[in-house]
Formats: C-alpha cells, structure tokens, sequence
C-alpha cells in the first residue's frame, strides 16, 4: 500500500489537528494534505509521476514535507540531499539517485548554479515564486497513486565518513514501519515534539512520520538553536525533544534556560550516543525523562529505545529492541556464531524496517547483508535484562598491547571525574602498542586539570591498559551537520597535533 494512504486515514479523523509547525506557521491535518494535493498536481504537470525520481535541495519546511509527501501520492521516489555538502558531492549524488529533476529552494542561489550544472537534470525552484509553486493549482483531487508494499519510495543516502555517500533506499513497507515507533514509545495524538534532524536524515523522516502516523503534532526546526528551541518548547508546550546529547548539552546550558517555562517536557529523546548521569539529570531535573534509541539509516532510523515510563533503563544502553519491527542479534566478528548475553559483539539487524538494499551498490550489499539481515559494523551487547549496550565500532575498536579497548568505555570514565564535561576518545598508532587512546577532554566551566593528573586518575579508577596516552584539552567538540560528535575531524586534529607534541 501507499504509504500516503496510510498517513491520509489517520489525517482525516485529525483533520483539525495541528500537524505541522514550524517557527512560521501551523499547520493542520486537513490544510497539510490538501497542500499535498496540490503539489502532488503540480509535480504531475512538470512530468513527475510514477517511478520517477526527483532530488531535493532544501532546508527543513512544510513546502519540503508537502514535496515529499507529495512525490510519493503520485508514485515518485524523492532523494533528499545534505544541503551542506561541497558542490561535487551534492553533484554526484543527484547524478548516482539517476533523479530526472532536482528542486532546489528558491531562497539558496547557490545551490540553484549547482543544480543548473548537473547534466541531464532539470532544475525547478521551490518557495513563494518557485517553479514547483507556478504549477499549483488552487484546489485538487486527493488522488493517491497505488503502490505495492515493496516499491520504491526515498532514497536516504549516508554520511559518506568512509568513502563516497551511499544511497539507502527505502519503501512504502519500511517507512511504514514508523508507526511502529509511536507505538513502541507509547506515543499518541496528545504528543507534540520538536526534532531538528534535516529531513535528508533518517531520523528527521521517522521522527515526523511517527507523529503524523498518531495524529500527534510534530514542530520542525529549520537548523538547531537551542535559544529557538526554548522559544518553541514554551510556545508550543512542547512534550517532547529529539536531540542528539551535544544539543541537549546545549539546550540545557543555555544562558537563559531559567527564563522559560518548559513544564511541559516530559521526554527528551537522544540519539547518535548515550547520555551521560550528568545530562540524564539536568533532563529530569527539567521534568523530562531521558529516552535513548539506536538505528541506522538503513532501518529508516529508530529499531530500539527507551520505552516512555520505563524510569530502569540503564543510561548505558539504548533501550530495548522494538519486537514488533525488529530483532537484532550479536555475533563474533570473527566466525559469526551468536554470543550469549553479556559478550561483546557485532550487532547484526532484520526486520520491517531493514532496507531492501543500496542504489547501484551490488558489492557493498553482498558485503554486508547475509541471509535477511545487516552486519552493522556496530558492536554491543545485551544484559540480563534484555537492554541493547552500544560500545563502539568494529572500526574503532582499539588493540593496545592485544587487549580490546573500546572507546566508548574509556569515554564514559573520563566523565566520572568531576572536572571533565565532555571527552571524545579516538587512537593514533604507537610502535610498542600498536595503537593508543587519545582523549580529547572539555572541562567543566571554571575547572582545572592537567594532563598527568587526569591520566593519574584514570589508571586509578579503570583498568590500567585503557588508559589514555595523551589528552587535548579542548574548548568544545566538533559536531556534524546533524549534531553528533565529528570524530573525523578530532581524529585528523589528533593527527596533526599529536605529531607536534602534544602531551609530550
């Protein structure tokens, strides 16, 4: 089925629900889809129908939702991209998607000249006097476009951190799946949440359809602020945040944050990485519950969390697997057998919400799915009690001296120590260890720390072999795009400074 038809029966028992917001408008059920009805027309009269694909450049917006909902009405497969690419990589991905047109947002005059040079493609432009707009009429027939379970609907692509981006495609069934996600929080039409993640990013799609699959109301922000973000929590009475923890660091340490009335939130979702006992607190001092998930583009974002309520959820782990989606597994990178409860892993992935697989990637699929399901490069573990435990990546993992030593381990003691705020760990290789750790330590305001006593302590508290060999003390951690923690950046940073150095 088409996953519009889905979204419209919820639609229209909420019609005059809000919908969307955003820092310029609401938007509500019915006014949604019959904007989606007319741009649906609109992208009929420029040519785009069935099996058709179309890329678009654009910030977060109701006209970015509606040409999105709207490309799958009538058939279409839409290919969001990362608007802060460089300009070779945004041209090799609408060429890769083989997108016969690209949309670009009529405010972003250079992403237009981009557009315009990509060969083949038509370029239209988005917004009060956009191309796409030209074409809408003032009403039209909510005509959706049958689709079967297993064609094609979106093509989110990766980050690219290891090599070219990678387009991950997506059907009417995996999308669908986001309606498992409201039910595996146990959230329903009450929720009104506010999420910053681009909707060229997994969790910017799951996260708006799980709401708009429950009737709930889901405030978009265009690019994170966390000033605007306490605007809108007040504004809005907001329940709920999807934050990756570097923004909720933010949000909760704002300057002004005692100026607003947040006594609405009651969750504050995390994704990319664990919360620590620090920031867990400062939530739960605001009133909110802190909720972790783990996903991957692959399985259109979120296969396990948090259930809402559950106030026993280690803050180490990611919560429990959605069973009605998902299952997930862990396996020894080496042979592959299944490990038992407590062993660390690769995590392997199946389920509703499981790509079918990678646009023009043939060899990279025969790499890492196996039977139905994905090798994540992840590894984890579970405990007793059936949490899912993130502990690093398979290419991240640390041998120093042959023994395992895994980031997120050395990581989680370096913030046990009162003076440190934040601490990203990577490695740089060593003659005698093969590798070491490397910390790259955000101290505590007003806090200060030396290098040796801070290693002093470390050896002291955890195992001596984990311990890093050297500490940058740094002012704040680079961020990606979406807010996660840029370890590329830190570890060339480590690279270059290391070699000059530091902590010698």
């Amino acid at each position: 089925m088409n996953i519009v038809n889905r979204l419209r029966f919820v639609a229209d028992a909420y019609a005059d629900t809000p919908a969307v917001v955003t820092v310029e408008e609401e938007v509500t059920y019915g006014d949604l889809y019959d904007r989606v009805d007319r741009y649906a027309a609109a992208l009929g009269d420029l040519g785009i129908g069935v099996d058709d694909r179309f890329a678009l450049l654009m910030g977060n917006s109701t006209r970015m939702l509606s040409l999105i909902l709207a490309g799958w009405q009538v058939g279409a497969t839409a290919a969001p991209v990362n608007v802060r690419l460089g300009d070779d990589t945004i041209e090799f991905l609408v060429d890769d998607a083989e997108a016969g047109t690209v949309v670009v947002d009529e405010s972003r005059g250079d992403l237009q000249s981009v557009a315009r040079g990509i060969d083949g493609v038509d370029a239209l432009t988005s917004g009060p006097d956009g191309d796409v707009e030209s074409h809408l009429p003032e009403s039209a027939d909510p005509g959706v476009t049958p689709r079967l379970d297993d064609e094609l609907a979106l093509l989110l692509h990766t980050a690219g951190t290891t090599g070219r981006p990678k387009w991950v495609k997506h059907t009417n069934h995996t999308l669908s799946g986001s309606v498992g996600v409201a039910v595996g929080r146990k959230i329903g039409p009450e929720d009104r949440n506010l999420h910053y993640f681009p909707f060229y990013h997994s969790g910017g799609i799951d996260m708006t359809l799980s709401r708009l699959s429950c009737g709930g109301t889901v405030v978009v922000g265009s690019g994170w602020d966390p000033g605007e973000a306490l605007e809108l929590v007040e504004r809005e009475s907001v329940m709920g945040m999807d934050l990756v923890p570097q923004m909720g660091y933010e949000f909760v340490h704002h300057d002004d944050v005692d100026e607003y009335d947040l006594s609405s939130l009651e969750y504050i979702f995390v994704g990319a990485d664990t919360v620590s006992e620090e920031l867990a607190a400062e939530f739960r001092d605001l009133g909110a519950q802190p909720v972790q998930a783990y996903g991957l583009t692959e399985t259109m974002a979120v296969i396990a969390i948090t259930e809402f309520g559950d106030a026993d959820a280690p803050l180490d782990s990611t919560g429990k697997v959605i069973g009605d989606l998902a299952d997930a597994k862990i396996v020894d990178p080496d042979s592959g057998a299944e490990l038992p409860v407590g062993e660390i892993g690769e995590i392997m992935l199946t389920g509703d919400k499981l790509t079918p697989g990678y646009h023009n990637r043939p060899e990279r699929e025969a790499e890492v799915f196996e039977e139905g399901w994905i090798h994540t490069e992840d590894l984890g573990m579970f405990d007793d009690e059936g949490y899912l435990h993130i502990t690093g990546r398979l290419d991240n993992m640390l041998i120093v001296g042959g023994e395992n030593v895994y980031p997120t381990d050395v990581e989680e003691t370096l913030k046990q120590h009162p003076a440190v705020s934040q601490a990203v760990v990577v490695s740089i290789p060593d003659e005698r260890k093969s590798e070491v750790p490397v910390a790259n330590v955000v101290l505590e305001d007003g806090e200060e720390l030396s290098e040796e006593e801070l290693k002093e302590w470390f050896i002291e508290t955890d195992a001596a072999f984990k311990h890093p060999r050297h500490v940058r003390f740094v002012e704040q951690l680079p961020t990606t795009p979406i807010g996660k923690i840029d370890r590329v950046s830190i570890t060339e940073a480590v690279e270059s400074e290391v070699g000059s150095g530091v902590g010698e």
